[in-house]
């Protein structure tokens, strides 16, 4: 919205860090989130895979949207909370989803990869090493990311 020379932009686009240890601080918030993201992953993966017989790249499908939904509330809550972020956005939750469906491919080629020559819980805990850098680059410009400036 435009009034006079003053520029408004819209309320569900956050304000990121403004400072290194601002920013530190944020990333270190993530990858904390992340471990509990892996953890709930890997626990519905391996649950479904040795206890339930279901297919590896069908459990991975499900045990990553496990994790993905406690990223969503997780991240949202603490880690870009200093963002001024709103959960109940339907943009943002459109935006995490197509960030997660973009990691989850990178998650599945990794797992397929790799499971073809070591044991297929190793390949996921690779699969998941393979999806952190990009969750965390894509979810803080695409998901959680700046208001625009001007």
């Amino acid at each position: 919205m435009v009034w006079g020379e003053l520029t408004l932009p819209p309320a569900d686009l956050p304000v990121p860090p403004t400072t290194p240890s601002a920013r530190l601080r944020e990333m270190a918030l993530f990858a904390g989130v992340g471990v509990l993201n892996t953890l709930v992953d890997l626990a519905v993966f391996a649950a479904l895979v040795t206890l339930l017989a279901v297919p590896p790249l069908m459990a991975n499908v499900v045990s990553y949207g496990a994790g993905a939904l406690n990223s969503y509330l997780l991240n949202g809550r603490v880690t870009f909370r200093a963002r001024g972020v709103r959960l109940a956005s339907w943009r943002r939750a459109a935006r995490f989803a197509a960030v997660n469906l973009g990691c989850l491919l990178v998650s599945l080629a990794a797992l397929a990869a790799l499971s073809s020559f070591m044991p297929v819980l190793a390949a996921k805990l690779g699969s998941v090493i393979a999806t952190f850098a990009c969750g965390y680059v894509l979810n803080s410009l695409l998901v959680y990311g700046s208001r625009p400036q001007g």
